[in-house]
């Protein structure tokens, strides 16, 4: 993202401008500084106050999701022991990450996991589906499931229309403004992929137990919020519009200052990769996770086998750059390097939590993943290049549809090179 805005910056802003040519925009940019979109003026005591009033409606929204899947796996197990299924109920939950037009992997390789035939590896139908940022626009594709929804997103990612992003005019950079770009583009398609009758399938499919997450980040509150999509998508039935269900997806995948923050029921969302690059239950073993409920539930029979599918729109290790030394070649940079950080870690946490779960006799679960490989490079420079998205989603489909794409088990995942020493053991 930064080298295409720097890359249009620079139309505006040569370095051999005179002071008198400056002169006309810094008046502008003091002019417009204080009349930003201002927002209704809140006490703090009120904000705190409403705060814990959000906590709590979200500690009871996550109490009835957990029924549901309880509800779901229940069923499952009644179904093996009474014999109408031959197979012991496994609990499947694909994880889509954030990455921009990378999502573009995603969409590929979803698309080419759906022709593998071996039981092992063929996809399956998800329990749970998340999505984060890029991955949130994908999330809901990937939670349908079949092979027209699949390709449906395929197209969207690699022939992006050329108005999906663009610069908010001369004065772009602007504090006033409410992002460098304008998504217009962007969101009229997302509006238009997810009609009607796309979500009342959605609903469909979450009426039988199933559940499509978005994580989001609330501004206002310093906090992650995840909404369950298959209750907005009813919503959006009974209201007869889809415009809240599109603003949660595009709150999503607003990239910090790029993209337009989403302001829903009174809160400021932005990029949901912000508070996690993926997203997942942190702590698997605790007393309020679903294996604990399980055990509760039926404590004579073994907890279903857990099997995570971890899509990375994005490479682990990022390709070599020289960084412009400019505010938007720094921010791009270091945005890029915060996230793929945090996605590092959450990856090597989620496999301590699944290794925790087996060592405790808790549970058994499968933990696999894939990301862009790191030799791979854009074929043209700038963001959202069709050119780019077209070559991801042909790796993606590649990749998808060879089984020996997933890093498994125990493989080590990336982390810095620069590690603290030891206690004891350091170099004289």
């Amino acid at each position: 993202m930064g080298t295409r805005m720097n890359a249009q910056y620079s139309r505006y802003a040569g370095s051999g401008c005179s002071v008198a040519i400056w002169a006309l925009p810094l008046a502008t940019i003091a002019l417009f500084a204080g009349c930003a979109a201002q927002r209704e003026h809140v006490i703090d005591e009120e904000l705190v106050r409403r705060r814990i009033d959000y906590t709590d409606a979200s500690a009871m929204r996550r109490k009835v999701t957990e029924q549901q899947f309880m509800a779901r796996m229940k069923q499952k197990q009644t179904d093996f022991l009474s014999g109408r299924t031959s197979d012991p109920p496994t609990f499947d939950v694909l994880i889509l990450s954030g990455g921009g037009e990378f999502g573009a992997f995603g969409a590929g390789f979803l698309s080419g996991w759906s022709t593998v035939a071996d039981p092992k590896w063929k996809k399956p139908s998800f329990d749970l589906v998340t999505g984060v940022s890029t991955g949130a626009l994908l999330a809901p594709f990937a939670f349908l499931g079949d092979r027209e929804s699949l390709e449906r997103a395929v197209v969207l990612y690699s022939e992006p229309s050329t108005d999906w992003i663009s610069l908010r005019g001369l004065f772009f950079f602007l504090p006033a403004n409410r992002s460098l770009m304008r998504i217009d583009g962007l969101k009229r398609d997302i509006k238009a992929e997810f009609s009607e009758p796309v979500i009342r399938r959605i609903v469909e499919e979450s009426d039988r137990g199933r559940l499509l997450a978005i994580g989001t980040t609330n501004l206002d509150f310093g906090m992650q919020r995840i909404w369950d999509m298959g209750v907005q998508g009813r919503a959006a039935l009974e209201s007869g519009s889809n415009d809240r269900f599109v603003d949660i997806l595009l709150a999503s995948s607003a990239i910090p200052g790029a993209f337009p923050a989403i302001e829903i029921d009174g809160n400021l969302y932005a990029d949901g990769a912000i508070t996690a690059n993926i997203l997942y239950n942190a702590s698997a073993a605790s007393s309020e996770g679903f294996a604990a409920s399980w055990r509760r539930e039926f404590p004579d029979q073994p907890v279903p086998r857990a099997r995570f599918w971890v899509i990375i729109n994005n490479q682990l290790i990022a390709p070599p750059a020289i960084t412009p030394p400019t505010w938007t070649g720094v921010m791009g940079a270091s945005i890029s390097t915060a996230i793929r950080s945090a996605t590092n870690t959450s990856l090597n946490h989620l496999q301590v939590q699944i290794q925790l779960l087996e060592a405790l006799g808790i549970a058994k679960a499968d933990f696999h993943y894939v990301a862009i490989p790191e030799q791979w490079r854009a074929p043209v420079r700038g963001a959202f290049q069709a050119e780019t998205m077209s070559n991801l989603a042909d790796l993606g489909q590649k990749m998808g549809a060879d089984p020996a794409s997933w890093r498994i088990g125990a493989e080590p995942i990336f982390t810095s090179s620069d590690t603290l020493p030891v206690l004891g053991n350091e170099a004289p």
